[in-house]
């Protein structure tokens, strides 16, 4: 990725004397902006300004290592969910018998809910505590 472009700030000194009261009323908010834009691109992006949101989701499986209930949930996102990832997977239950590979969820997504269709890759009879990061 490049480096954020320097930055040079609106001065009323850059321009004609008869504009200075002009450029005065406009030179604070767009330096202001420049500025915050510029921080951005400089290592500023976090979790926040990204279209993305943890959501936490219990979950038990049965005998075949399917949910035993329908799972959904709301989404916050602006746009529709475009994926979902499992960043962990917390036992639950008294049962320690941990994911054999990384839990993988199919999903389908109606206005703002999200509805799992399944969810492979939990060990059978097992509850969990699911964190999934859902991005747009």
């Amino acid at each position: 990725m490049g480096k954020p472009p320097d930055l040079k700030r609106i001065s009323k000194e850059d321009f004609p004397a008869e504009d200075h009261p002009l450029i005065e009323k406009l030179a604070f908010p767009l330096n202001s902006h420049m500025e915050q834009v510029r921080n951005l691109f400089n290592k500023g992006i976090d979790f926040q300004n990204l279209n993305q949101e943890l959501i936490t989701l219990t979950v038990q499986t049965g005998s075949n290592s399917n949910p035993l209930n329908p799972l959904s949930f709301k989404t916050s996102l602006r746009n529709k969910v475009r994926g979902i990832i499992v960043v962990s997977a917390n036992i639950t239950s008294s049962n320690t018998s941990y994911p054999n590979q990384t839990p993988f969820i199919s999903f389908s997504q109606e206005n703002n809910i999200v509805s799992i269709n399944n969810i492979s890759g939990l060990s059978p009879e097992t509850k969990y505590e699911l964190l999934l990061l859902t991005i747009s």
